[in-house]
C-alpha cells in the first residue's frame, strides 16, 4: 500500500503544474475526474497534509531565525500546488477510518471551496513574496496562511485528541 502513497503524490504535483499552466483551476472538474479508491485518496490526502505542514513549518524556522526567504519560494510553490490540488481530493463519501474529514466537507461544499480557493490565493502570493526576497511580507503573509489553515480545519477536520 506505501507504494500508492509516491504514485498518487506524483499524480497531485503533475495536477497542480497543469492547473499553474491553465486557467483558474476547476474543483469540480477534479471531483469528475476522481476514480481512486477512498484509502488511496485519504492516503494522498493524509501525504499532503503531512508535506503541507513540513513545509510550513520550515518556513516558520526561517522567519524566526530572520533567515533568506527567497530560498523558500520553491517550498511555497510547492505549497500553492497543493493548495490548488487538495479540493480535488475530497469527492463526496471519500472518507474511511483514516480519514479525519468532517462531513461539513461535503455539506457545506460551498464554503469548503471558498475557503480552499482563499488558501489558494493566500500560498500564491506567499510564493510571489518569497520569489521576491519579502522578508516582512512573507512573515506577515505566512500568518495570514496559517489563519486561513486554522479556519479550514477548525470547520472541515475533526479534532485532534
Amino acid at each position: 500500500m506505501t507504494y500508492h502513497i509516491p504514485v498518487l503524490v506524483l499524480a497531485a504535483s503533475v495536477a497542480a503544474t497543469a492547473a499553474w499552466a491553465n486557467e483558474e483551476p476547476d474543483p469540480a472538474a477534479a471531483e469528475e475526474a476522481v476514480t481512486m479508491e477512498t484509502d488511496k485518496l485519504v492516503a494522498g490526502r493524509r501525504a499532503g497534509f503531512w508535506m503541507s505542514a513540513g513545509l510550513f513549518g520550515s518556513m516558520n524556522g526561517v522567519i524566526k531565525s530572520g533567515g533568506e526567504v527567497k530560498g523558500l519560494a520553491f517550498a511555497a510553490r510547492t505549497l500553492n500546488g497543493w493548495a490548488t490540488t487538495m479540493p480535488g481530493l475530497f469527492p463526496e463519501g471519500s472518507v474511511n477510518d483514516r480519514s479525519n474529514a468532517l462531513p461539513a466537507v461535503w455539506d457545506d461544499r460551498e464554503g469548503f471551496l471558498a475557503t480552499a480557493k482563499l488558501y489558494q490565493e493566500r500560498t500564491a502570493k506567499l510564493a510571489e513574496l518569497a520569489a521576491a526576497g519579502d522578508q516582512e511580507g512573507f512573515a506577515t503573509q505566512w500568518t495570514v496562511v496559517r489563519q486561513t489553515c486554522s479556519t479550514c480545519h477548525d470547520t472541515y477536520r475533526k479534532k485532534r485528541d
